[in-house]
């Protein structure tokens, strides 16, 4: 084999990983734009609170999307879940700060819009004496 030879052989082996990686990464960006990556926060976690009680969670995510949350309680229909964010992009004057509370029944979801960076999301109960469980599913999709 002549130098000329191998070095083609090595420039279309290059191209070909190359273009394998970038197929990949189109694949992937694809399922951002289409929202259908999904990281869990929480998979059917079980949490005990006192009565009045919030547990937090938080998320930092990188790309809009939203946050869908599930509460499946035993133990009383005064569940709740509040995503709370604050978005920055480019100057000051771009803030963003989004606070949404949803009162969930038993076995209800809701899913709230997040823009990218930290966002808390507190579970909690509004219950004046009982102690609550809650098995809770918290996902992030974008």
């Amino acid at each position: 084999m002549n130098k000329t030879t191998v070095g083609l052989a090595i420039v279309c082996i290059a191209l070909a990983v190359l273009s394998g990686f970038c197929f990949i990464n189109v694949i992937a960006r694809q399922e951002i734009l289409d929202i259908a990556k999904c990281d869990q926060v929480a998979d059917r976690e079980i949490i005990y609170q006192r009565a009045g009680d919030t547990t937090k969670f938080v998320v930092n995510c990188e790309y809009a999307g939203y946050i869908f949350v599930r509460i499946d309680s035993s133990t009383t229909r005064n569940n709740y879940a509040t995503v709370t964010y604050t978005s920055k992009a480019g100057s000051s004057a771009h803030i963003v700060r989004y606070e949404e509370r949803t009162n969930l029944f038993q076995g209800d979801y809701a899913c709230f819009p997040v823009l990218p960076g930290e966002v808390t999301i507190n579970i909690g109960n509004s219950e004046w004496y009982s102690d609550v469980t809650q098995t809770v599913t918290i996902e992030y999709w974008y």
